[in-house]
């Protein structure tokens, strides 16, 4: 799922107004919101969508940024403080919000920052690279993950953040 949302939405344009590093907090602040703390789960990210303001991306988008076995998949939008946020989540768990702006490393420092890291791995396919960051053992997340989806070097500056429930994580291994 994440992988097709960052390569299909990743060619939209968005607009970034606020410094890279202003960017990066605000990214994870937002993905935080919508993706962490509900854990992933589509109902909860139903009602907070709901209030948030998002505004629903078209059906083909959707699809395009859907995993093979997403369960009713869905997608918004949302613009705040001079950037675009786009979202995906399904009934079938994880949640991902692709912006464009801040650099991939910074993004990585806020979660850092913000959550306890056990481990960090890196994957390269084609143009795009993937950084995969586990939660330690003692995180109240522990078990889930988070990736980081970038393309190197580009001109253009997209950043993916997804959060992987630890159900999910369970049934990749």
């Amino acid at each position: 799922m994440w992988r097709r949302l960052f390569l299909v939405i990743g060619f939209a344009v968005i607009s970034a107004g606020a410094s890279a590093d202003d960017a990066a907090e605000q990214f994870v602040k937002v993905f935080q919101m919508y993706c962490v703390e509900p854990r992933g789960k589509a109902d909860l990210i139903d009602k907070l969508v709901n209030i948030g303001g998002w505004v629903a991306l078209p059906a083909d988008m959707v699809a395009a940024g859907a995993s093979p076995d997403a369960v009713n998949s869905r997608g918004f939008e949302l613009q705040r403080s001079g950037a675009t946020y786009m979202l995906n989540y399904s009934d079938s768990g994880g949640c991902a919000i692709l912006t464009k702006g801040p650099a991939a490393q910074a993004v990585q420092d806020v979660v850092q920052d913000v959550y306890k890291i056990s481990g960090i791995s890196v994957s390269k396919e084609g143009f795009q690279a993937m950084k995969m960051l586990r939660f330690s053992p003692e995180s109240w997340y522990a078990g889930a993950m988070i990736i980081i989806g970038y393309i190197p070097g580009g001109d253009v500056t997209v950043v993916n953040l997804a959060f992987v429930p630890k159900y999910r994580v369970d049934r990749i291994r």
